[in-house]
């Protein structure tokens, strides 16, 4: 697609979409834990600064990043015509605020490691799409938008299941 055609074209609204709802899944994940109940939060109030100084278990890491690769994958979607650097910029500050209002509300361990991985995650979706899109170009995102479309409805229906387990 023409460069020029790229930057003036409008933000998808069905990624759009997606992409708020993303973050409402995230914010719930990250923040609340999957809880639905605030008391069973942890109440812990601590800071690491120290990348990698905690025992990592290899699921712990996988988790951190492979919940924020549909950021990276949403975002390049939405904005194919942002360099990676402004791709990357919004998922490192999501990421830290999410770290922070764990720390300020009292309800989880923020932690520099967090950061890392949960960016890191960002950056393989962003990749992802940047090397699918050289290869099969603007009919990618379609086949993305599908993918996408199909993976919030499984998360719709795992939130349903959630709330009627628990209630």
């Amino acid at each position: 697609m023409d460069s020029k055609k790229m930057k003036n074209t409008p933000a998808d609204p069905v990624t759009m979409v997606l992409l708020i709802l993303y973050l409402f899944a995230l914010v719930w994940i990250i923040l609340f834990k999957f809880s639905f109940d605030l008391v069973s939060l942890p109440h812990l109030q601590s800071i690491n600064l120290i990348p990698f100084a905690e025992s990592f278990g290899r699921s712990e890491i996988l988790n951190n990043g492979i919940v924020f690769i549909p950021y990276g994958v949403l975002l390049s979607m939405l904005r194919i015509d942002w360099s990676f650097r402004q791709k990357i910029c919004p998922i490192f500050l999501t990421s830290l605020a999410l770290e922070v209002l764990q720390y300020v509300f009292y309800i989880g361990a923020s932690d520099i490691t967090d950061l890392i991985l949960n960016t890191a995650g960002g950056i393989l979706g962003i990749a992802l799409v940047s090397v699918l899109f050289r290869i099969f170009h603007e009919k990618i995102l379609n086949v993305l938008k599908i993918g996408s479309i199909l993976a919030c409805i499984a998360l719709i229906f795992l939130f349903a299941m959630l709330i009627l387990v628990n209630f």
